[in-house]
């Protein structure tokens, strides 16, 4: 039995926080209580390696906050979809304009990211992750190449003799099977970084969170500041979220400016390409809200500058239909049809996805055992992760920094047979 579903992909956020510049801190808590809130609180971990701070605005999510005086006039010009955070933004910068000559401070929402898997766990691409045989990576060289370090910002780690002394991590996945597929998504991920560059060290950080596969932009954020100094030469995200308005979020903005530096960044371009724009929505946590984006809309962190954005192939290399359409930012494509890597041992839950007549629909959730830990699945996840691994690839076996071996990547032509390469032209 399968049946349509609501599958909506969208901007989700946390109602009731604020993200300010640290040097903005008081001016946006003085403009808060002049609009009647005045119970705010500050998060006890701010991050200053990126000056930023986060508020908590108890009651903003509450039905009565609708009414206050501004906002009902704020919501109509925003439009229907528009909360009563956006209002609330809105009336700050507007507040501050007024009153200080034309500026505002720098405020934002701490919006929600995603591992980039699957329908139904992002959205994008059809089916569910498959077992396979065991995989047996290339044998790490002899010590001929310089050490390359990998950052991998992730799901939890599950143990895998495949990857035995090829990644460190301080986050193991909590929990027994059943489990879900969003919880192999760093295994997954790792597995093909590895068999890129089997020379490589991947160093694991869990960031999304076990029950959901999700974690605010601010975690995000403080998890992406964590690898500052660490030595890591590429860090890898396949992980993102979208934004109503199409703007970067505020925290991941400034994470990239910050760490683009030190690191080359690879992001996942999204599997959101061919999720129907028209779908019902589906139920958000309470604690979230949800609007509606485009198919092309854009993926962050993937679309910021200085970020490489990649999308994925089949193995003929046509772009995946799951890709975001016809979008300028994504810089390189690399295999994610279909792929192979590491993953869970024992049984997970999956659910079986089609597109049908413009609708998303899913099958029954069924148990599916994975005896040798190892899967085919397929996403942009996967794909940045193999450009993560090219980049250590190159770099290794070429003796040049990531960003040269990145620039070498980048001026390959696809007609020449490379199965990681910059967008047909």
């Amino acid at each position: 039995m399968t049946s349509s579903t609501g599958i909506r992909r969208g901007e989700r956020y946390d109602r009731e926080q604020i993200v300010v510049d640290l040097e903005h801190r008081q001016v946006v808590v003085d403009l808060l209580a002049e609009s009647g809130f005045t119970d705010v609180t500050e998060t006890d971990q701010p991050l200053p390696a990126l000056g930023l701070t986060l508020l908590t605005v108890p009651g903003l999510a509450s039905p009565g906050v609708r009414d206050l005086p501004g906002l009902r006039r704020l919501r109509a010009r925003l439009g229907d979809d528009a909360s009563d955070l956006d209002a609330l933004l809105l009336h700050l910068r507007e507040q501050a304009r007024e009153r200080y000559a034309g500026w505002t401070p720098v405020i934002g929402k701490n919006r929600d990211l995603e591992s980039i898997g699957g329908l139904p766990h992002i959205g994008g691409g059809e089916g569910a992750p498959v077992p396979v045989d065991a995989l047996t990576l290339e044998p790490r060289p002899d010590g001929s190449l310089a050490p390359f370090t990998v950052g991998v910002l992730d799901s939890a780690m599950v143990p895998n003799p495949a990857l035995n002394g090829r990644y460190v991590t301080g986050h193991f996945l909590r929990g027994q099977a059943p489990f879900r597929p969003f919880q192999g998504h760093a295994t997954f991920v790792a597995g093909r970084v590895l068999q890129r560059a089997p020379g490589a060290v991947v160093d694991v950080r869990r960031v999304l969170r076990d029950d959901s596969g999700r974690a605010s932009s601010w975690d995000v954020a403080a998890g992406m500041a964590s690898f500052l100094g660490s030595g890591v030469q590429v860090l890898n995200m396949s992980f993102g979220g979208l934004t109503r308005d199409g703007d970067a979020p505020l925290v991941l903005e400034r994470a990239v400016n910050v760490l683009a530096g030190e690191m080359v960044l690879v992001a996942a371009a999204g599997n959101h390409g061919n999720t129907p724009e028209d779908a019902d929505p589906a139920d958000a946590p309470d604690d979230l809200a949800t609007v509606p984006v485009r198919p092309d809309s854009p993926m962050w962190p993937a679309a910021l500058p200085n970020v490489v954005a990649v999308g994925a192939e089949d193995a003929d290399g046509r772009p995946a239909g799951f890709n975001p359409p016809g979008v300028p930012w994504i810089d390189l494509f690399a295999p994610g049809v279909d792929v192979e890597s590491t993953f869970l041992t024992g049984d997970v839950d999956v659910r079986d996805v089609q597109l049908a007549d413009g609708q998303v629909v899913l099958g029954d959730p069924r148990r599916v055992g994975f005896p040798s830990g190892c899967a085919r699945w397929h996403g942009t996840s996967f794909a940045a992760a193999d450009v993560t691994g090219e980049i250590a690839r190159v770099a290794q076996h070429e003796g040049v920094s990531a960003r040269a071996a990145l620039q070498l990547i980048r001026s390959r032509r696809p007609e020449d047979g490379h199965d990681v390469h910059p967008p047909r032209r």
